[in-house]
């Protein structure tokens, strides 16, 4: 099981590299024929927002599956670790169902652009690039009732994390 989620994680910081450098190649590529041709490619900017919006989604399950995303830790600092421990795993059930309505809400907006029918650029429709948000926050949401259940997980010396 613990291979199987290496290799799934392993995966996931690979379709975020990926995802990144298509971003950042295609900016490039637009700054370069605006500046040096008078001209650029009709969908590109549409295509670079989405690709922002990929990058983040993902890279916030990343960070999730890590542990490592954005908290605010200012009073846990103080509680005893008894308690600090109970107040996380609170924090965690509570961010998990945050998680399972957004993707709720995510995926009604994705079956709305469905029914409209919009494409988001070039040849791609609209409800294919905002499908990123119902799937990333319920893998989130999972992540995090999983920290709920079983713990935030540990790096080990590579720094990866199962």
């Amino acid at each position: 099981m613990k291979s199987v989620l290496r290799w799934l994680v392993r995966l996931e910081e690979a379709t975020l590299a990926g995802l990144m450098l298509a971003m950042i190649g295609l900016a490039c590529i637009q700054i370069i024929l605006r500046n040096g041709f008078d001209s650029g490619i009709n969908w590109g900017d549409d295509a670079v927002r989405t690709l922002v919006l990929w990058v983040a989604m993902i890279g916030s399950m990343v960070a999730a599956g890590r542990g490592e995303h954005i908290r605010i830790e200012a009073l846990v600092r103080y509680l005893p670790p008894l308690v600090a421990a109970i107040v996380a795993r609170l924090v965690d059930v509570l961010t998990a169902g945050l998680c399972v309505a957004l993707a709720w809400f995510g995926y009604e907006f994705a079956a709305l652009e469905y029914e409209d029918g919009f494409t988001a650029f070039a040849a791609v429709p609209s409800w294919l690039a905002v499908s990123v948000i119902p799937f990333a926050f319920g893998v989130i949401g999972l992540r995090y009732l999983i920290h709920a259940l079983l713990g935030r997980p540990v790096a080990d010396e590579d720094g990866a994390t199962p």
